[in-house]
């Protein structure tokens, strides 16, 4: 989980991307992620992925990752 300003990037490098896939929910604020545009109270999981690549769209914005 982190808080991010606008215009910030980031990587999640996935630990176990043989067995695990990745849930990303945005808390608050806008966030591209992986090429898709999520608004608070998106979701979007992914699998088959190493890392997942995200931008902060704008100011305090609240993202969660899960490796589920």
């Amino acid at each position: 989980m982190g808080k991010f300003g606008g215009r910030e990037e980031g990587i999640y490098t996935v630990r176990n991307p043989e067995r695990n896939g990745v849930f990303i929910f945005v808390i608050e604020g806008a966030f591209e992620v992986q090429n898709r545009l999520l608004h608070p109270r998106d979701g979007l999981s992914l699998t088959h992925v190493t890392e997942v690549e995200f931008e902060a769209l704008s100011n305090d914005a609240i993202l969660l990752v899960l490796e589920v």
